[in-house]
């Protein structure tokens, strides 16, 4: 989901109030809700405009990322699921990420629900089959790939939080007890019919489809595998022989002085040509100039550090 974009905060509350403004997004109202949420979404490397395709305010003002979204956001990650029963008694699937290869297999039922009295609320009472499919995404998503809900609930899950429901995917349109809602899909996606609707327990045949989906994925994909990352080792003595080439270093000039551990270094002399010197005796030998010293004397005060002559010309 990474856009890589990063805008000045100034620019961010522009955007902002030009969003609170088009009323294209009625569940965001205010600027300031519209200026976190962008602020939250650039954090993550999103650009600011894409917050009303994320993200939803719940009644009360807290944050929630949508349904749609989050469950992207988990394939774009290397996410795979296998979706097993899905209709208004039960959802169940086997999710697989790069942290859990093997599966964790997720499940919500309709007792499940009524346990924790979510049937009595008006998107259960109309699109159970949805509601059911969203709990246990929810599961599975956060049980192998957490990092995809960027730390929060998806809308359809987190409504049922406040008691609401928010401006987007599941419209409430009246009071509680005469509310009809709008913009749901009216029958869930027919996954595949893996289990029996008799067994509520994942079956051995249902596993064992599972794990030959996915294996004929990752053939299928397997071309897409990134290259095995090479060792540091291998990567610096290539940085070294490029480097070598480049500057004309010769084998026998080793990098750093074997007295003072200064690189060693290549210069010009003044009456033309090369030489290679370590730091060191460079800077103590112009430090010796400066001072008038006589040639005996530098090169008693520079004695044992690194020096090879590689040019014609007069001797630094």
């Amino acid at each position: 989901m990474s856009d890589i974009v990063r805008y000045q905060p100034e620019q961010i509350r522009e955007m902002a109030l030009q969003v609170v403004k088009s009323g294209l997004f009625p569940a965001i109202k205010t600027p300031e809700q519209a200026f976190t949420l962008m602020m939250l979404a650039d954090a993550f490397g999103i650009h600011p405009m894409k917050v009303g395709l994320i993200f939803d305010i719940l009644p009360g003002g807290k944050p929630s990322m949508k349904g749609e979204a989050m469950l992207a956001e988990f394939y774009a990650r290397g996410g795979t699921v296998e979706w097993g029963k899905s209709d208004t008694t039960e959802c169940n699937a086997v999710f697989y990420s790069p942290g859990v290869p093997k599966g964790y297999h997720a499940r919500f039922t309709i007792e499940d629900a009524k346990r924790a009295q979510l049937t009595g609320k008006t998107n259960w009472q109309h699109y159970a089959a949805d509601m059911l499919r969203w709990r246990c995404a929810t599961r599975g998503i956060k049980a192998t790939l957490p990092a995809a809900g960027l730390g929060l609930y998806p809308t359809e899950v987190a409504q049922d939080f406040t008691g609401a429901t928010v401006a987007g995917d599941f419209e409430v349109v009246g009071d509680e007890a005469g509310a009809v809602v709008r913009g749901a899909s009216t029958e869930a996606p027919a996954p595949p019919a893996i289990q029996s609707a008799s067994d509520p327990s994942p079956t051995e045949e249902y596993l064992a489809e599972a794990k030959k989906r996915r294996e004929e994925a990752l053939e299928r994909f397997a071309n897409l595998a990134p290259e095995p990352e090479e060792p540091v080792e291998q990567k610096l003595e290539k940085i070294k022989a490029e480097a070598a080439k480049k500057f004309g270093r010769p084998k026998s000039v080793p990098e750093f002085c074997p007295k003072c551990n200064t690189a060693v270094l290549q210069f010009d002399a003044s009456g033309g040509g090369q030489y290679w010197e370590c730091h060191e005796r460079n800077r103590e030998r112009h430090i010796l100039k400066a001072q008038e010293a006589d040639d005996s004397t530098i090169r008693q005060a520079t004695e044992g550090h690194y020096f090879k002559w590689a040019g014609k010309g007069k001797e630094a």
